[in-house]
């Protein structure tokens, strides 16, 4: 087997490179981007089949989803100025984190002569440089983080659903709405059934496309001048903005198994560029359209203010029926992840205690959504936890310690700790002020999606 002259050796190597080549869903599917992937692999297992414009279409498909909808509000909560200042900043941060990761994707593979390695797995192979207790920590902990941002992701999808739900119907609380959604949600992720299920959820993509330009049209035909809205709102509402804006761009662990599907992998780098120079115009535009729009009045989702309008509210509904039926898949990559852990091919899990697991986990989020029913403040707390860690943290540490041995420039290494930094401060100053702002809201607005004061 080549290896790159500088590549480090690794503590037993052999039984890591029989982990690398592990097929299980855990290597390949370990995150709310990579859904798509988990469908497409039932029905398009073949690798390296995909065109160019096939892959780009995909990489932008992941970044339209409940995400984009809550950036008019991640922008109020930064304010005029200063909220498309932290988008722009954070935005281009994520897009070269990307381009960080499959840079060391790409390295790790070559050596190792290997098609395909997950995100934890990179993470294995670096820091197992440092002992293979170390390396088995690293992955714990990275499956940790995307397994957390998975449940996270399905706990904004019970608070996107019941907020919907109640925007169209007009009656009962929202916390209601979650406990009349709640057997719904267990019976389907009990029953659930990928190729049955892959159907309803490309026809979701579909449905997120025209929604998408239905709310387009009518920002554009309704943007007003901005007179009267502030330049800033202060510390505690921009770092709220830091949790919602990364909870928005969770796409870069997508990239590695698209990258598997396409013919010639030397072109995935300039359609790395044009999604994101695209996602970027496309983020940028909607939030700023969305917060002229409707000012101090922007709720966690865009679709929440939308009028009550029979095609409007046919368009919260269908949101609200894409959103449910994705929920089991997204609970399922969770699933796998702790299976993987609490099983072993020779002793899986019985039905019984397969049940019990995503019955317990349909029950945490769907708890977690009632004590914190503010859909803005859950995303950023989603983004500040688990999505700076997997987004903004590790792509640059395993950049970093991947070509340390290999000539990497001062350049690049101060701007893998300068984004460290970055990250860091995101995460420490987004989660203390968006677990202060649902104290603060919990106490006084409970549905409230606007700033809660300047401090």
């Amino acid at each position: 087997m080549e290896k790159n002259v500088d590549q480090p050796m690794l503590v037993d190597q052999p039984i890591l490179l029989k982990t690398f080549h592990c097929e299980e869903p855990l290597e390949t599917f370990q995150s709310e981007d990579e859904l798509d992937n988990l469908l497409e692999e039932k029905f398009f297992p073949k690798e390296g089949h995909l065109e160019d414009w096939q892959v780009l279409t995909h990489l932008l498909k992941v970044f339209i989803g409940t995400g984009i909808l809550g950036l008019p509000s991640a922008v109020m909560h930064g304010g005029l100025i200063l909220g498309p200042a932290i988008l722009l900043l954070l935005g281009f941060v994520c897009m070269y984190n990307i381009k960080l990761l499959v840079d060391t994707a790409q390295n790790i593979r070559e050596s190792l002569g290997i098609n395909r390695i997950s995100y934890s797995g990179i993470s294995e192979y670096l820091f197992s440089v440092y002992g293979k207790r170390i390396g088995m920590l690293a992955r714990y902990v990275t499956d940790c983080f995307l397994c957390t941002l998975q449940l996270g992701f399905c706990c904004v999808y019970v608070v996107f659903i019941s907020h919907n739900l109640q925007a169209a119907a007009h009656i009962l609380d929202v916390r209601i709405w979650m406990i009349i959604i709640f057997p719904f949600l267990l019976v389907l992720s009990l029953s659930v059934n990928i190729q049955k299920l892959a159907y309803l959820t490309m026809s979701g993509n579909v449905i997120a496309l025209i929604g998408l330009g239905l709310i387009y049209q009518y920002l554009f035909s309704h943007v007003q001048l901005p007179l009267k809205l502030p330049n800033s709102n202060g510390v505690i509402n921009a770092c709220v903005a830091f949790g919602q804006i990364i909870y928005a761009f969770e796409g870069i662990a997508v990239v590695l198994p698209t990258e598997n599907k396409l013919k010639t992998r030397e072109s995935f780098r300039w359609i790395l560029q044009i999604t994101g120079c695209l996602v970027m115009f496309l983020y940028f535009s909607f939030a700023i359209l969305g917060y002229l729009t409707f000012g101090d009045k922007t709720m966690g989702s865009i679709s929440l203010n939308l009028p009550q309008t029979w095609l409007y509210q046919v368009l919260q509904l269908l949101y609200s029926l894409m959103v449910y039926f994705t929920y089991p898949l997204q609970l399922l990559v969770s699933v796998e992840i702790i299976n993987s852990y609490c099983s072993s091919p020779k002793e899986p899990l019985s039905k019984l205690q397969e049940y019990l697991l995503r019955s317990s986990l349909v029950v945490t989020t769907c708890i977690l959504a009632v004590f914190i029913p503010q859909l803005d403040h859950f995303m950023s707390l989603v983004g500040s936890v688990s999505g700076v860690a997997v987004g903004l943290i590790l792509p640059p540490v395993l950049h970093t310690i991947c070509y340390w041995n290999q000539g990497l420039s001062n350049i690049s290494l101060v701007i893998n700790i300068m984004i460290v930094i970055i990250g860091l401060f995101v995460s420490v100053v987004g989660t203390v002020s968006t677990v202060y702002s649902i104290m603060q809201r919990y106490t006084n607005l409970p549905h409230s999606t606007k700033p809660i004061g300047k401090f």
